[in-house]
């Protein structure tokens, strides 16, 4: 089975695809005709270098040092801010420039710059400390780039740059710190922080309001980080010694002010004829990172690189300041500011969502060709698109009604969901197909096995022992069924294409849960001979292993391995523990199992991607995106997460064309008592776009 946790947390971010001559020409146009920042120093890329005035600035060493001919060019980073990452992967810039720079090419301004200035923020009072420039006067130099702009190409096609241009804005973080936490002079009027988050988002309407007046119709509005792990943070609370433990009240404020701007957003679209205004979450990325560095590659997330890390930025972070052997390591390059490192994951969530709004005709044009040559699926139910239809034993099936309720023609395919599963999703966010056909099913034309099928087996596992309940095809015997189909494709194309199309496909693993469901939980057949299910993980992980080199050695190279999902949390296993009563609450043992066998499947991967030359093996997390959902279910718009849509939802194999329906099938997370809903899927697939963006890039 298969999360955003941010944003929509399996897509990921697909359009960055490079890997095949068709991905490369796909991608060489700009996937959005400008780019437009706005806010304070995370997208501040120089303008503070020419505001006289401006308290905080970035224009001397260490700043920069990771930049081509190690330029200080007034980033609060060592290297590229996420805005520029962004910029790059949707080839507009490799940079973005900050519209206060002198002598400005006309290129430069068609393609889009940067407004923010470090230090401001949306309370215009905050400036009075920093002297930067206000979130509020940003738009003002906005108007003297579009007077510009229409100089440029005129009135008509400076409307469409505009109109198409993605707007990223990211500000409010100095405005809790000056006013509310560290210098409290907004305390007196506002006692309350609630008060003042809700002064701070009038501003930010306003503002958004006012940009979209000047014409712009795509953006992203990052909401706070976690305001009480900046190391400048924790420095300032005396008492939290050698641990330097993060300030929970201050994070907690920015969950709350966070929530409040997801619920303002779609108000402000609403209001807005014709605009698209997502949140970027930038919140649950960071403190993923914080809980799990190793997973990120850091080794400390509690200080910044520069001098001591825990004071120093600006000024106090200059050329005499001794800097981390490592700065990829390090989370924070000073006391505030993230690394290039931190920014990278940053970009990776954020480019999601300026994916989804980059849906000008440049764009559109630039991806209507295939972003890879095809796509080669293998797994268990998450993943079948309708194998187990032809499988005469096969225990589960889903060929009947309602599933595929809400595909077109209501046509039940085999899908154990109501519509797409995520990696159809994924198949069609790619340009590779709509749909991903089954293997299995008869008179598949040359288009469909030139562009990838499907080998997935509802019911199925890594131990062949599960497949003694299901009768489905094991994993292990998916790879004799990709041999079949590597021989129809060379009959297609000839032996090297063939080749070529295996050696570029995106390969997506989703397989695990009922090994465990089947065989240690509900029938605990492999309890006698592994005690311990850590024991059992290894011999599942073992499995695993072997099918991905199996994989490989038939010519896969770029391969996503999903974990497991909160199998605690799943509607019929909440239903087979009894007394879990009317607040079905999850099995916590059963959920970390499956952490536990996550961690391990992660350290697995890039041992096995090390032995696999020219290999890239990356992990899909599927856990962390689906707990999200289920804590915070508005986030997402569901309504129920612990039943499934039809019928009772909390048992299995009694889903039928007599089992009455939810009447909102998007307000579940579940369709049935074991298989995300269509609503889900999509979710999990755009958690999954960071992951993919890097697998695609190799």
């Amino acid at each position: 089975m298969a999360t955003s946790k941010t944003i929509a947390v399996i897509l990921f971010l697909i359009t960055l695809v490079k890997s095949s001559n068709a991905a490369e020409n796909a991608t060489t146009q700009p996937l959005a005709p400008a780019i437009l920042i706005f806010g304070d120093s995370t997208v501040d890329t120089g303008n503070n270098n020419y505001h006289a005035n401006a308290n905080f600035k970035a224009n001397h060493i260490p700043y920069g040092v990771d930049l081509p001919g190690k330029v200080a060019s007034g980033r609060f980073s060592n290297g590229k801010l996420y805005c520029d990452i962004v910029a790059s992967k949707l080839h507009i810039k490799e940079l973005v420039p900050p519209f206060l720079q002198p002598n400005l090419s006309d290129a430069e301004i068609a393609t889009g710059v940067s407004f923010a200035s470090a230090g401001s923020g949306f309370d215009d009072q905050t400036m009075l400390l920093t002297k930067a420039i206000p979130v509020s006067h940003q738009p003002t130099m906005f108007k003297s780039y579009i007077e510009r702009l229409k100089g440029i190409v005129g009135e008509k096609k400076a409307m469409e740059i505009i109109n198409g241009a993605i707007v990223m804005v990211s500000a409010g973080t100095n405005d809790f710190i000056l006013n509310y936490y560290d210098f409290p002079t907004r305390r007196l009027e506002y006692p309350q922080v609630s008060d003042y988050q809700d002064f701070v988002l009038k501003r930010l309407e306003k503002f958004v309001k006012e940009l979209y007046n000047l014409g712009c119709r795509k953006m992203s509005v990052g909401g706070l980080s976690p305001i009480g792990c900046l190391p400048i943070q924790i420095t300032s609370k005396l008492t939290r010694g050698i641990s330097r433990r993060c300030i929970n009240s201050e994070n907690k404020d920015a969950v709350l002010y966070n929530e409040k701007l997801q619920k303002l957003l779609p108000a402000i679209e609403a209001s807005l004829p014709g605009s698209k205004i997502l949140y970027a979450n930038v919140y649950d990325p960071m403190m993923d990172m914080i809980k799990h560095p190793a997973k990120y590659g850091f080794k400390e997330t509690r200080k910044g690189c520069c001098g001591t890390g825990f004071l120093e930025t600006s000024d106090m972070c200059n050329s005499g300041s001794k800097l981390c052997s490592n700065h990829s390591e390090y989370m924070f390059f000073d006391s505030i500011h993230p690394s290039l490192a931190t920014y990278t994951h940053l970009a990776a969530v954020i480019l999601f969502l300026t994916t989804l709004v980059a849906s000008s005709n440049a764009a559109k044009k630039a991806t209507t060709r295939p972003l890879a040559p095809a796509i080669l699926i293998f797994g268990d139910s998450s993943f079948d698109t309708g194998n187990n239809n032809y499988l005469p034993d096969a225990n589960f099936k889903s060929n009947h009604i309602p599933y595929g309720v809400d595909l077109p023609g209501k046509a039940a395919s085999g899908r154990f969901s109501n519509g797409k599963l995520y990696c159809d999703i994924i198949a069609s966010k790619l340009h590779i197909k709509e749909l991903v056909p089954p293997f299995l099913q008869p008179n598949l034309s040359d288009t469909e096995i030139v562009t990838g099928v499907n080998f997935a087996s509802a019911g199925s596992g890594f131990d062949d022992q599960t497949m003694l309940l299901t009768k489905a095809i094991p994993v292990a015997y998916q790879p004799t069924m990709l041999k079949s189909y590597i021989t129809r494709l060379k009959g297609i194309v000839g032996e090297k294409k063939a080749m070529e199309i295996i050696n570029s496909a995106i390969v997506m693993i989703s397989a695990g849960t009922n090994d465990f469901i089947l065989n240690y939980y509900d029938f605990p057949s492999r309890r006698q001979e592994y005690p311990k299910v850590s024991d059992y993980q290894n011999f599942v992980l073992k499995g695993l292993e072997k099918f991905v080199k199996e994989l490989y050695n038939l010519g896969c190279r770029k391969m996503s391995v999903g974990g497991l999902p909160p199998v605690g949390c799943l509607p019929i296993q909440v239903t087979s523990k009894p007394g879990r009563g009317i607040s079905r609450r999850c099995i916590k043992s059963e959920n970390k199992d499956a952490v536990l066998y996550n961690r391990k499947l992660q350290k697995l991967l890039p041992a096995i991607e090390a032995s696999l030359p020219g290999s890239k093996i990356l992990y899909a997390n599927v856990y962390d995106p689906m707990m999200d959902m289920m804590k915070h279910p508005a986030r997402y718009g569901f309504k129920e997460t612990k039943i499934g849509c039809c019928g009772t939802g909390g048992l299995s194999d009694m889903c039928n064309s007599g089992s009455k329906l939810c009447s909102n099938h998007s307000e579940y997370m579940f369709f049935d008592s074991i298989h995300p809903s269509l609503a889900t899927y999509t979710h999990l697939a755009g958690s999954s776009y960071a992951t993919l963006s890097k697998l695609l890039d190799a």
